[in-house]
């Protein structure tokens, strides 16, 4: 099996678990992220595997260069987990909420915006608390809380001198200091852990020092995120839910999910699972 792994060219510590694993069952293991690389479009030349697996941050900044190289592949007829389409749905916040709420999912109410914003519309619209995010990124990195109009405004400014162009504001959920994390893989969630934010944080990211344990999750919040998965294409997702009490929100889609925590949290060989829904989408192409 000669496997095409889109990452960038300094692998992540999944992206290399993955990698290790498709080796040591004997896949020809080619990275796709070298930006060095000279791809002529349209060429049918370079490399020609059997499949692709994406492996890309919402943060990268060659993103664009990326998903062009895996679409060169895709035109040539080369499946995907994830496909380039679908993770560009994923990698953009607004995108997302844009798809949920289309679709009827449970999701905060969640304005597009720019740093230059009136703050008191804002305000208007979604009260106070509320979250600023960066329309694109990954662990929750630039993700702030305003408590008042002041607060907000010097966030505002923040963000315009710090170069971000797009943020997505959304309605402050109370219970998001703890938040479950679900793993689909080909429309069937493998594993569930409970992450709850670290003291004195709010933020319920293992990248900023949330503790993961097991979880089941319920019946309602398997549904939801094997739905928020499908309706915007993913093959493989963590989708983040949070419990209200009013039922379960999903909050957002991540297109690559760290493994590493949620392996040690749930016990569940994750990498395996996704293998095998890489090596299940190749064989239908090549019988």
């Amino acid at each position: 099996m000669r496997l095409a792994l889109v990452s960038r060219a300094r692998l992540s510590a999944t992206a290399s678990r993955l990698a290790q694993t498709a080796l040591s069952r004997g896949w020809d293991v080619h990275i796709v992220g070298d930006p060095a690389t000279i791809t002529p479009l349209g060429s049918h030349a370079g490399i020609s595997p059997d499949v692709i697996l994406n492996r890309i941050l919402g943060s990268e900044p060659d993103l664009t260069h990326l998903l062009l190289l895996q679409r060169q592949l895709e035109n040539r007829g080369v499946p995907a987990v994830n496909a380039a389409g679908a993770v560009e749905n994923a990698v953009s916040k607004a995108r997302q909420a844009a798809i949920y709420l289309a679709h009827g999912l449970p999701h905060p109410q969640t304005c597009l915006t720019t740093p230059y914003a009136d703050p008191s519309d804002l305000a208007d619209l979604l009260g106070f608390p509320l979250v600023l995010k960066p329309d694109s990124g990954y662990g929750g990195a630039g993700v702030v809380k305003a408590e008042t109009l002041a607060e907000l405004r010097l966030l505002l400014q923040e963000k315009a001198m710090n170069g971000h162009q797009l943020l997505v504001a959304q309605r402050w959920v109370p219970e998001a200091w703890w938040s479950l994390r679900l793993v689909v893989v080909d429309g069937e969630v493998v594993a569930t852990m409970q992450r709850r934010a670290a003291a004195g944080e709010w933020r319920s990211n293992v990248a900023q020092g949330a503790t993961a344990v097991e979880v089941e999750p319920s019946y309602a919040e398997v549904e939801l995120a094997v739905t928020a998965a499908a309706t915007l294409g993913l093959d493989v997702a963590g989708i983040d839910v949070i419990r209200t009490a009013e039922g379960p929100l999903v909050l957002e889609a991540n297109n690559s999910p760290g493994l590493i925590a949620t392996e040690q949290a749930t016990g569940v060989p994750v990498c395996d699972r996704i293998l095998a829904a890489v090596e299940k989408r190749a064989a239908v192409v090549m019988s």
